[in-house]
C-alpha cells in the first residue's frame, strides 16, 4: 500500500481500481475505520474521499457500509460476437420501437417552426395546454406546468430545490433504480417502504414516517418495477399519514401515460403546498424525444423554473413541437390505443404461462413483469446463455427480496412460450441446485 495523505489522492486510487475492474460494482468497500486504520490517516479523510467518491455516483451506500455502484446487467466477456447480437434484451423497460408511432410526417412540420431565440418562452404554450388537458381528462389535481428533459433530470431539479444532502426521502421498496441512483448521487438517503399487492405498506410507512423526512417520491400506476397499481382505499391510508406530515414533498412518477389500462389516481391535492405529478411521454411516443412534463403545485413549480433560468437548461422548442404534434394527431393517438392492446395483450398471455409454475409474481399493470426470488442472480445467469437478457432485483431492492423484472413489452406473441419456459426451467434447475 503506497503512502496516501490526502482525501483527493485515496479518492482517485479507489477510482483507479473501480475503473480497471480490481473492483467491481457492487463489491464492498472497506468500513472508513478499517481503512483508516490501514493506511495510517485520520478516519475523517478517509470519509472525506469516500464522499467524493459518492458524489461522483461511483460509489453508493449499502446499509451502514459503502459499495460500488452497481450498474447495468452486463453481457460476460466470454460471449462471441455473433452470441451478442443473438440476444433478447428485456432489461431496460423500453417500448417496442415497431409500435411507437412513426415520426415522419410530424418532423415535417416540425422543420417550418421559426428559429427560436434566448429570449423565447421555454415551455411551449400549447404543449403545455395539451398537458393541462390531459391532467384535467384524468381528474387531476389543477396546477402549474413546466416542460422537463426527462423524469430523472427534473427530479433532479425538484429535489436539489427543496432537499437538503442528507435528508431522507421516502420510496418504494423495490423501487425505480433511476431514482435510487439519482438520491445516492445527491447523497440523500432513501428510506425503503415494502411494497404490498395494493400498493405501500402502510404499517411500515406509519411507523417509519417522522419529521426527519423532506420528501416521498410514489407511483401510483404501473410501479416499476412491480407492475403495482395502488388501491383507492391504499392511497386514502397513505394520505392520512402525510396529512399529519405536511413538510413531506409529494412527487409522483407517472410514468405510462396514455398506455395505462386503469384511471390514474393521485395521491396530491390542490390544498397542498408542495406536490408535484411527472408525467413521461417516453412509452408511448419514445424515449429519444427527451421531453416530459410536471404538472405541480404553483410554489413548486415557480422554484423548478427559478433554477431553470439560473441554469440556461430547457427543453428544445423544436422536440416540444414534435411531441405536441404527435400528442394532437388522431392517426398517432389510435396508434398509441392499438400498442397499448398489444402490449397488454403480450402481459396478460406471459402471467398465464408463468401461473402454471410455482413462481411468484406481482402486478397488474406495465411493460414489465415482477418475480420476486432469492435466487434472481443465478436464474438471470442461467437465462443469459438462453439468450435473455433481464434485471435483477440489485438494482432496484433495498432492504426487500431479490426478483428479475422482465419487459414484456418487447416479447412477441409467438416468442412468450419461449421466455417463460425458459423462466420457469431457469428457476426449476437453481432451486435443484441449491
Amino acid at each position: 500500500m503506497s503512502n496516501i495523505h490526502t482525501a483527493q489522492s485515496i479518492a482517485d486510487e479507489l477510482r483507479q481500481k473501480i475503473e480497471s475492474g480490481n473492483l467491481k460494482p457492487g463489491d464492498q468497500l472497506v468500513s472508513v475505520r478499517k481503512y483508516a486504520a490501514l493506511i495510517g490517516v485520520n478516519k475523517n479523510t478517509v470519509a472525506s474521499a469516500y464522499q467524493k467518491l459518492q458524489g461522483m455516483g461511483i460509489i453508493e451506500p449499502d446499509g451502514r457500509s459503502k459499495r460500488v455502484a452497481l450498474r447495468d446487467f452486463s453481457v460476460p466477456q466470454s460471449l462471441e460476437e455473433n452470441e451478442f447480437h443473438d440476444l433478447h434484451d428485456l432489461s431496460f423497460g423500453n417500448p417496442d420501437p415497431k409500435l411507437l408511432p412513426a415520426y415522419a410526417e410530424v418532423l415535417v412540420n416540425a422543420v417550418k417552426v421559426s428559429p427560436q431565440l434566448y429570449n423565447v418562452i421555454p415551455d411551449d404554450p400549447l404543449l403545455v395546454d395539451v398537458v393541462k388537458d390531459m391532467a384535467k381528462a384524468e381528474l387531476l389535481p389543477e396546477g402549474d406546468v413546466m416542460i422537463v428533459s426527462g423524469t430523472t433530470v427534473g427530479m433532479q431539479e425538484i429535489l436539489s430545490a427543496f432537499l437538503e444532502p442528507g435528508d431522507q426521502v421516502l420510496v418504494e421498496d423495490p423501487g425505480y433504480m433511476k431514482l435510487l441512483h439519482l438520491l445516492r448521487f445527491m447523497n440523500l438517503k432513501p428510506v425503503p417502504i415494502p411494497m404490498t399487492p395494493t400498493g405501500m405498506d402502510t404499517d411500515v410507512l406509519e411507523k417509519t414516517i417522522n419529521k426527519k423526512c423532506k420528501a416521498i417520491v410514489i407511483t401510483p400506476r404501473a410501479q416499476n418495477p412491480t407492475g403495482i397499481t395502488y388501491t383507492p382505499e391504499r392511497l386514502k391510508q397513505i394520505r392520512k399519514l402525510l396529512d399529519v406530515n405536511p413538510q413531506i414533498l409529494i412527487i409522483e412518477d407517472e410514468h405510462l401515460g396514455l398506455l395505462g389500462e386503469t384511471p390514474y389516481l393521485s395521491l396530491c391535492s390542490t390544498e397542498d403546498k408542495n406536490w408535484a405529478i411527472f408525467r413521461s411521454f417516453s412509452k408511448y411516443l419514445g424515449p429519444d424525444l427527451r421531453t416530459g412534463a410536471v404538472i405541480g403545485s404553483s410554489t413548486v413549480i415557480q422554484r423548478m423554473k427559478s433554477r431553470r433560468a439560473a441554469s440556461g437548461q430547457w427543453v428544445s422548442r423544436i422536440l416540444q413541437t414534435i411531441v405536441y404534434q404527435l400528442l394532437t394527431s388522431p392517426k398517432v393517438l389510435a396508434s398509441i390505443t392499438e400498442a397499448r392492446a398489444i402490449y397488454v395483450q403480450r402481459r396478460k398471455l406471459f402471467l398465464q404461462k408463468i401461473r402454471k409454475s410455482h413462481l411468484e409474481i406481482t402486478g397488474t399493470e406495465g411493460l414489465n413483469v415482477w418475480l420476486p426470488m432469492d435466487n434472481a442472480e443465478d436464474v438471470a445467469a442461467s437465462l443469459l446463455e438462453k439468450g435473455w437478457v433481464v434485471r435483477t432485483g440489485r438494482d432496484f431492492c433495498l432492504l426487500t427480496k431479490n426478483g428479475l423484472r422482465i419487459t414484456t413489452a418487447l416479447v412477441a406473441t409467438d416468442e412468450i412460450e419461449t421466455i417463460a419456459s425458459a423462466v420457469i426451467e431457469a428457476y426449476e434447475t437453481t432451486v435443484r441446485n441449491c
